[in-house]
């Protein structure tokens, strides 16, 4: 009977640990290959970065990534999996944005702003000697608004009812508004969500994003509105003021070339749209506007309204599929209003006559003018993004 081999040399040698297997590997490579290496995960690495950013901070880009796989596929087994993926990616995506590791959003009330011009309009100057007055946390009307939250909502911080003062109960302020008095003083409208300067919904500016340390711009930003508050220009009030008008007319008249809705027809516009005024994507409606305080001079106006202008010969001759009539008209309205609001300032400031009441009085209108077309660019963005996201379903 052959016997058992009881040879104690033959045992199996033991593991190398990982990392060594990893120096062992790193030692045989020459230097090229290292550097190659290094290149290759140097790329990979910025890549990365750069998805990730685009991802953290464009809702746009996010939301075609995120549909893309389902466009593609249409095997339930793979969409199976493709839907785990893309959870995800929401989830690591939502981490990423929830940490503001690039970004940091902001509105307007975040800035602690409190325009010195404004209180100079609304408080005399033993009112402004007294904080009690006119503070920023003060309630003079005892509406049940601070001043500074009576400056946001574009109300008097000297009147409880700033839509209804002197009017009975039963009274329409403004005959193009549904709102009628009905006893609500200026406190008790906003907490409703109703502006106290049209008696229409309250809309409050939009947040936006900037850079995270990005404090010149938040500085830039505070310094445009006390600027814009000298010239009687107090953004939050035009915000509110810009619901009040309707410039639809003037909107049907802007010409655009017509196009089909056909699939490569609408791409295409979406991309040259994209292409030509891409700056202007993460923008919120009053950028244009804060941007034109940062200008004193003559040649800077005209640099930026070339820039406006070159826009707008661009988008003139885009191919426009029936679908995007009104947003491609609207973009086009927005940017001429911004060219007449620029060419305005550029010739007051010229003739330094920005404390001219006339000047002031077309500065206010120009700009009101400029957020209408913004807001119903806006809206028809919001419609069509809709419609993307049902027809990605």
């Amino acid at each position: 009977m052959p016997q058992k081999n009881t040879n104690t040399n033959t045992q199996k040698k033991p593991n190398t640990p990982l990392k060594q297997k990893f120096n062992n590997f790193i030692a045989k490579l020459n230097s090229l290959q290292k550097l190659l290496i290094i290149l290759v995960l140097t790329v990979l690495i910025v890549l990365a970065t750069i998805f990730g950013i685009a991802f953290a901070s464009d809702p746009l880009f996010r939301r075609d990534i995120l549909n893309l796989p389902r466009q593609i596929t249409s095997n339930n087994s793979q969409q199976k999996a493709v839907d785990k993926e893309l959870n995800n990616l929401q989830a690591n995506l939502d981490k990423l944005t929830n940490t503001d590791q690039y970004y940091k959003e902001y509105s307007i009330e975040d800035l602690d702003i409190y325009p010195v011009a404004w209180m100079g309009r609304n408080f005399d100057l033993t009112e402004q000697k007294n904080v009690l007055i006119s503070g920023a946390k003060a309630d003079p009307d005892k509406d049940g608004l601070t001043n500074q939250q009576e400056y946001f909502a574009g109300s008097n911080p000297k009147k409880a009812f700033t839509l209804c003062d002197g009017l009975a109960n039963g009274a329409k302020p403004i005959e193009t508004s549904p709102f009628v008095c009905d006893g609500r003083n200026d406190g008790d409208l906003f907490r409703g969500n109703l502006s106290p300067l049209s008696g229409l919904d309250l809309d409050i500016i939009p947040k936006f994003t900037v850079l995270n340390q990005d404090f010149a711009m938040i500085n830039s930003l505070r310094e445009s509105v006390e600027t814009a508050s000298k010239e009687g220009n107090d953004y939050p009030e035009l915000y509110q003021l810009s619901r009040k008008i309707d410039l639809t007319s003037q909107l049907n008249l802007q010409e655009y070339v017509a196009g089909e809705d056909e699939a490569s027809t609408i791409l295409k516009y979406r991309q040259d749209r994209i292409n030509v005024s891409q700056e202007f994507v993460t923008q919120d409606a009053v950028t244009p506007i804060s941007q034109i305080y940062t200008l004193t001079k003559a040649e800077q106006f005209d640099a930026v309204i070339k820039k406006y202008q070159g826009i707008v010969t661009q988008m003139a001759i885009l191919i426009v599929p029936p679908k995007y009539k009104i947003v491609h008209q609207a973009n086009l309205l927005m940017f001429k209003k911004i060219i007449e609001l620029y060419t305005l300032r550029r010739d007051y400031i010229i003739k330094k006559k920005t404390n001219d009441p006339e000047f002031q009085t077309k500065s206010k209108e120009k700009s009101i003018e400029t957020i209408w077309a913004f807001r119903r660019l806006n809206e028809e963005e919001k419609k069509q993004d809709l419609q993307q996201d049902a027809l990605a379903r």
